[in-house]
């Protein structure tokens, strides 16, 4: 899903959420099919960013369109 002007912004934060994963997961699979150790490190690396900034925009997602009960 693209991101526009009219997109609410809870959805655009879901959609950026989402993409974290996507990316995520990317970057996991990779990891788990390179032979090159240097290589299987930097994916790692990129997998743990984005679980962080996955982590990130679900806290503040969180804070800003969930109401507590």
């Amino acid at each position: 899903m693209r991101i526009t002007k009219q997109t609410p912004l809870d959805e655009a934060w879901r959609i950026a959420m989402q993409r974290e994963k996507t990316a995520y997961e990317f970057y996991r699979r990779a990891a788990s099919v390179v032979t090159d150790e240097s290589l299987k490190k930097l994916f790692e690396f990129l997998m743990n960013e984005e679980k962080k900034h996955f982590q990130l925009l679900e806290e503040d997602f969180s804070r800003a369109f969930i109401k507590e009960m």
